[in-house]
């Protein structure tokens, strides 16, 4: 099986295979992407994804994001993996406007986060994230994995659970079926 490309320049994964250029094909991670270390959705370098096709956010850490210690806050992370979801959201086509006239948000209950390295000021770096579960009612859980391009060195993985609430009552409601479909595009197999 091979996956059609959108150049001689991009790579496809076929089987674990990639094509590199009209020639030989060489071993790869996962995911689509092209030469530049782009996705053809955007933002995803060849790195090591512990899952395929993450929805990247790239980031630069800023003199501002800096605590006392010298690297990123912890808390400055947590922003980060909102701002990624978010993105995601309106990527997906379910932004805040289509949220307040649906009366739904989909909230956070629960982050679990590692914290496996530092970030420091003027570092780029790349968060991925994927939907990975969801019962289609009520609940939703999403990962993330922040990787330093630099290194390649994976400095946090984290998974954030969701709750769909009323945005008019705060309180837990069914998700319309305009979050099952648009949010289910996004799931990942099991």
């Amino acid at each position: 099986m091979r996956l059609r490309c959108l150049n001689e320049k991009t790579y496809c994964l076929a089987l674990n295979l990639v094509r590199v250029d009209k020639g030989a094909l060489h071993e790869a991670d996962s995911g689509c992407r092209s030469a530049s270390g782009r996705s053809r959705g955007g933002g995803v370098s060849a790195m090591n994804w512990d899952r395929p096709n993450p929805f990247t956010l790239e980031l630069v850490v800023a003199s501002d994001e800096i605590d006392g210690l010298g690297h990123a806050n912890n808390a400055v992370y947590v922003t980060w993996l909102e701002r990624c979801a978010w993105r995601h959201s309106q990527s997906l086509g379910l932004d805040l406007v289509e949220y307040r006239r649906l009366d739904r948000a989909m909230a956070v209950v629960r982050h679990e986060i590692d914290y496996l390295s530092s970030a420091y000021e003027g570092q780029e770096l790349q968060l991925g994230t994927w939907i990975v579960e969801s019962d289609q009612r009520l609940k939703m859980d999403r990962c993330f994995q922040l990787i330093r391009p630099q290194d390649g060195a994976t400095l946090l993985r984290a998974k954030t659970t969701f709750v769909c609430i009323e945005l008019s009552s705060g309180r837990p409601k069914r998700m319309p079926p305009e979050f099952v479909e648009g949010y289910g595009r996004a799931l990942l197999p099991l």
